[in-house]
């Protein structure tokens, strides 16, 4: 089966939630390139001693930053759209795609909400776990689990009125 690429009808909504995508490892990376690039302007252009054996020019240095640095930070502005409605399963996750990607209620073997990760640890994250009827396996972290199941069953429920 072809992921369904299309437009979601936005009224009757069963389940929608819009989430961040948080993850420590973009911050640790934000921080250490942060750090290091700053280093590099620090000494080359307020102390003026070239960094490096091969040295680039101060407006290099400022290019260079910028262009290592801006796509690590664009990475905190991702966020995952979840809707769930009569068409079925919608989810995208913007700004990287404009369209997003409909799963149809027909398409659903199992649904269940599990937790991945360590369940001890704090960073572990509850969501709804899809098995798909091609064999595919999702899996959407979630802020509403108990609503996200509601809507699912609903959804399922709706389906086999048909």
């Amino acid at each position: 089966m072809e992921k369904k690429h299309t437009k979601i009808i936005k009224n009757q909504n069963f389940f929608r939630e819009n989430m961040p995508i948080r993850r420590k490892w973009i911050l640790i990376i934000l921080a250490l390139e942060i750090l290091f690039f700053a280093t590099v302007i620090y000494f080359q252009i307020i102390k003026g001693m070239p960094f490096g054996p091969y040295p680039v020019t101060d407006t290099g240095v400022i290019i260079i930053s910028i262009l290592f640095i801006l796509p690590i930070f664009s990475l905190l502005f991702i966020r995952l759209h979840i809707q769930i409605n009569r068409q079925g399963f919608f989810y995208k996750m913007s700004p990287l795609e404009r369209k997003g990607h409909l799963i149809e209620s027909s398409e659903i073997a199992k649904y269940y909400i599990r937790r991945r990760g360590n369940k001890k640890k704090p960073g572990s994250t509850k969501g709804l776990y899809l098995e798909l009827v091609n064999g595919k396996h999702l899996f959407f972290p979630s802020q509403n689990t108990s609503q996200l199941l509601q809507a699912m069953h609903r959804l399922t429920k709706q389906s086999q009125i048909k």
